[in-house]
């Protein structure tokens, strides 16, 4: 089974080919909203692998961010589109609006939910009690409200294939002991979290791959409704609301940024974050304006989508920066917390791979690249990101060469990799 999901890693770059620090393991308070449209997909539970749903992106993401509504327009033209404000405009609509992307949001923390339970438990959990691994698939691919498309719905077709192996691995694997430095290494639990037998954290190829794959396609589904719906959806499933809360010292209060957002704070949060923020403004205002704001509407999607996806690289750089000091500690658990950092990095990057290679930043060239450096490519054995616990191979060298290939792919400057190291 784990030798499967390699082998779909591969599938996943090639079918690309052809055509997001610290609580990580937080589940996002309250319960799912209801209501509302996201897509032109159709609602309800589905049951087989079929191929992905398909939509245009709104915008190129290699755009930059916007920073005034003001000016923009085509090259010689004077915008006929008035200044955004500097508030989130529609605030009081947005739970109306955004719900959707709510009910998305509260779909993917339902099936985390249910992988989390398995890991703090005292003795194993066995695939009856997680409900088998027919019922994590359910949770996948069960709508989270009417109308609204399920994770499933919203997955490429290379993602399902990566989220089908990874749920079946994780059932295979309760009752399992993972040592990395075992003579035989096998899939299991070690401290707070279950791996497989390469050393992949299986819960982060779901949650973390989904701020990459699921939540980011928001950005390319259908929609019959008002341009300002689907704003208030994006800023949603990025994992913030209007009001642009931070994150406290404990994360998990209600008025948090979660998911995506909650990284994108972290690592940068008058960069990344304010980008985001101050193109969500600028996009709201101009899709309430859109005869005359079109360009700056385009703009700000495109500024949004940008931010996103350099937050996913940002924490992935964090994670290896951290992971690459301690990987080959001789006390296991915190070699074994460094592969655990890895799987997070592994999920942001699987993510964004099973996307087509038009809708990302990042080239498939690149990604294959940094899978080749970490081990996280197809294989098993030595041929994983054990070999760096086992001192097989020396952290150090791919580990910098990894987040090299991740600052030129953004274009990130020393001192925005400064930043998202040390913070």
């Amino acid at each position: 089974m784990n030798s499967k999901l390699g082998f779909l890693a591969l599938a996943l770059v090639t079918a690309c080919s052809a055509i997001a620090c610290g609580g990580d393991d937080d589940v996002e308070p309250g319960g799912n909203s209801s209501g509302g449209l996201a897509s032109s997909s159709s609602s309800g539970d589905v049951t087989s692998s079929s191929s992905s749903s398909s939509g245009s992106v709104t915008s190129s993401s290699s755009s930059g961010s916007v920073t005034s509504s003001s000016s923009g327009g085509s090259s010689g033209t004077v915008s006929l589109c008035p200044a955004a404000p500097t508030e989130y405009p529609g605030a009081d609509t947005f739970a109306t609006n955004a719900a959707a992307g709510l009910a998305i949001r509260g779909q993917l923390n339902a099936l985390n939910a249910k992988m989390l339970a398995a890991e703090p438990a005292t003795t194993p959990i066995v695939p009856a009690t997680l409900e088998g691994e027919q019922g994590l698939t359910t949770l996948y691919n069960a709508s989270g409200a009417p109308m609204v498309p399920s994770l499933f719905r919203l997955a490429s077709a290379s993602r399902k294939e990566v989220v089908a192996a990874t749920l079946s691995s994780f059932v295979a694997v309760q009752g399992g002991t993972f040592s990395p430095r075992a003579e035989t290494v096998v899939g299991g639990k070690s401290g707070k979290w279950i791996f497989d037998a390469r050393g992949l954290d299986l819960r982060q190829m779901i949650e973390k791959g989904s701020f990459g794959a699921e939540l980011f396609r928001g950005f390319s589904t259908q929609d019959p409704r008002p341009l300002t719906g689907r704003v208030d959806e994006i800023v949603a499933l990025f994992g913030t609301n209007p009001t642009f809360p931070g994150v406290t010292p404990s994360p998990g209060a209600p008025t948090d940024a979660v998911h995506v957002a909650k990284y994108a704070f972290q690592r940068d949060a008058t960069g990344l974050y304010a980008d985001f923020k101050t193109n969500a403004i600028v996009a709201k205002h101009a899709s309430a304006h859109i005869a005359d704001c079109q360009a700056e509407f385009d703009g700000a999607i495109s500024g949004m989508k940008k931010a996103w996806e350099e937050t996913l690289a940002a924490a992935t750089i964090n994670y290896l920066h951290i992971a690459s000091t301690a990987i080959n500690s001789p006390t296991e658990t915190v070699a074994v917390d460094s592969l655990h950092k890895i799987g997070e990095a592994t999920g942001f990057l699987y993510g964004l791979a099973s996307l087509p290679e038009a809708d990302r930043i990042i080239t498939d060239a690149a990604l294959a690249t940094i899978f080749e450096k970490l081990r996280i490519q197809p294989g098993a054995g030595e041929f994983s990101p054990i070999a760096f616990v086992t001192g097989a191979v020396d952290p150090v060298v791919p580990f910098n060469d990894s987040i090299t290939a991740l600052q030129t792919a953004y274009g990130f400057t020393d001192a925005q990799i400064t930043t998202f190291k040390g913070n």
